[in-house]
């Protein structure tokens, strides 16, 4: 009967089933055509519920008595696969500012040098820390000298006698860590604290003209991870 059924049948669109029920029967208006009788007649087929007319909602093939923003925003939003590192990165332990920066360095968008000169730009790409190479995410974390320096030493304070250099090796190895150690709760606020102040040691070379020795940064991390281990209190011989 298509968008005139309403109409057709004296059934106004907004009624509820409850509106033609009366003392657990059917109370249909009476039928005008045989295409009128014909739905009266399946629908007086149906036995009316004694139950109370409620609203449901189906998401994912999951039935849900209320309806929630937060299900349906997850059920409609275009996903993207989970990176590989990203529960390190948002680790609770991390300070916030060291997991956004992190985070920037998991996805590759920081500005490297190498990175603004792919927009165009005609810049030296020559490493600031170290002089040797061309300045990506890649040789920062951990082939640069400078950098290799730092996150080599503040790990050995907490142990970690043999630590890999390379990005997707450190992020595998941090994986690899027991979840709930001590240590590699550490380690994973050593590795953010190390992204953090490397970077903020390269712009300040690129940016202001000055520079501090790795020994200054090795022991801005500890005490920075000292702090937080307190903080968390995680009983870590620094």
């Amino acid at each position: 009967m298509g968008a005139s059924a309403p109409a057709q049948l004296g059934i106004p669109s907004d009624s509820l089933v409850s509106d033609f029920i009366i003392n657990g029967s059917w109370n249909l208006p009476p039928a005008r055509s045989d295409l009128h009788l014909r739905a009266m007649v399946s629908i007086s087929a149906v036995t009316p519920s004694a139950q109370q007319d409620h609203a449901t909602w189906i998401v994912n093939s999951v039935t849900h008595s209320q309806f929630s923003s937060k299900i349906m925003w997850n059920a409609i939003r275009p996903r993207q696969q989970t990176l590989t590192g990203a529960s390190v990165v948002w680790h609770t332990a991390i300070i916030p500012k060291h997991s956004t920066n992190a985070w920037l360095f998991l996805l590759n968008r920081n500005p490297t040098l190498m990175r603004i000169k792919s927009w165009n730009s005609d810049i030296e790409i020559t490493c600031v820390l170290c002089g040797l190479s061309e300045e990506n995410r890649d040789h920062l974390f951990f082939d640069c000298s400078y950098s290799w320096t730092c996150w080599s030493n503040c790990t050995l304070k907490l142990g970690f006698t043999s630590v890999p250099r390379g990005w997707d090796p450190v992020i595998l190895w941090l994986l690899s860590l027991p979840k709930r150690s001590p240590s590699s709760v550490a380690a994973y606020q050593v590795w953010a604290a190390v992204l953090y102040e490397v970077w903020m040691e390269r712009n300040r070379r690129l940016h202001d003209g000055t520079t501090f020795p790795e020994v200054v940064l090795i022991r801005s991390i500890m005490r920075t991870v000292r702090d937080k281990a307190l903080l968390y209190s995680i009983l870590v011989s620094l």
